[in-house]
């Protein structure tokens, strides 16, 4: 097989699966466990900060591990973490998505015990409706799905794919909440190039009840540059000025969206509670590397506990998320 003239490669229990962010099993200190099965993804958006897809020009291979040996691994970290409130999370430096055996990934997690959540991050642009429902049985929870326009031109000049159609993506939301997995949307903000996206965005997920009114819809993120990654040409905002504009667009949009309050959580779970642009989360004390502009771990539960502190820091690789 092969993937932009690069090899993909299979990687098997042979291999450890605990100690690298590349792929397995890794475990930040919290109640989070990232399950990363692989490298492969058909997008190559312009800001991806582990610079995937068929694109890219710094990878010379891919890779796609073997669900036999994650499961091995995933059940051995669950059981040092010993407790039963652990949730996994399906990531990679690709999109979980393209794995072959994903029905069998979350089945196989679920049925671990001390797992209690299975969510995933995905662009979902590689799924059907048959295979989404097969999800749901198996038993996934909750769909992190990166969506960062609307407008069909921006939405595919983002994504680096003259093919990528954001109606399917909207369309396959919901099919996965008419399925019973949840959804939050978690947009990147690049400034310049998708701000009045933003509201469009919130407004679409409150309409079609995205989160359920047990989620916050959507999960705005700051566009942050990788080292490694693929650079948009421009000036990032400051954590300064992110939050200011955020405070600015809240204000101006219908009170509909806007929710009652600007509230800063450290609990184990978000309360449920308004929709639309009216409530934030910050991480007081986590900061981790900044891989692809996504949000790790369960950004929706008001983060994740970290043990030992009683603390409980976003596990958002860096950034910080603002719920709409």
């Amino acid at each position: 097989m092969a993937m932009g003239g690069r090899p993909i490669y299979t990687v098997g229990p042979g291999v450890p699966q605990v100690g690298t962010l590349a792929f397995g099993v890794v475990d930040r200190g919290t109640n989070v466990l990232e399950v990363r099965p692989t490298s492969v993804c058909a997008l190559s958006c312009v800001f991806c900060s582990v610079n995937a897809g068929p694109q890219s020009r710094a990878r010379w291979a891919e890779y796609v591990v073997e669900v036999e040996a994650l499961l091995s691994a995933l059940e051995e970290v669950v059981r040092f973490k010993k407790t039963d409130d652990v949730e996994v999370h399906i990531d990679g430096m690709g999109d979980p998505g393209a794995h072959p055996q994903l029905v069998e990934l979350v089945e196989g997690a679920k049925a671990i015990r001390g797992v209690a959540v299975v969510s995933m991050q995905t662009r979902l642009y590689m799924l059907n409706e048959g295979r989404i429902r097969r999800l749901a049985v198996a038993g996934l929870d909750r769909f992190n799905v990166s969506i960062d326009a609307l407008d069909p031109a921006l939405a595919r000049k983002r994504a680096g794919a003259g093919w990528y159609d954001v109606e399917r993506v909207l369309q396959l939301v919901k099919t996965a909440l008419e399925a019973g997995i949840n959804v939050v949307i978690s947009p990147v903000w690049v400034p310049g190039l998708n701000d009045e996206e933003m509201p469009k965005i919130a407004k679409w997920a409150v309409e079609n009840g995205v989160g359920k009114g047990v989620y916050t819809p959507v999960l705005i993120q700051k566009y942050i540059p990788h080292k490694r990654g693929r650079r948009v040409n421009m000036q990032p905002m400051s954590w300064g000025e992110f939050w200011s504009r955020l405070k600015r667009r809240r204000s101006s949009e219908s009170p509909s969206y806007r929710g009652r309050a600007n509230t800063t959580s450290t609990r184990r779970r978000s309360s449920r509670g308004p929709t639309g642009w009216g409530r934030t989360w910050r991480s007081r004390s986590w900061r981790g590397a900044s891989l692809k502009g996504r949000c790790w771990g369960s950004p929706c539960r008001g983060g994740a506990r970290r043990f030992g502190t009683g603390q409980s820091p976003w596990p958002t690789a860096g950034r910080r998320l603002t719920a709409l």
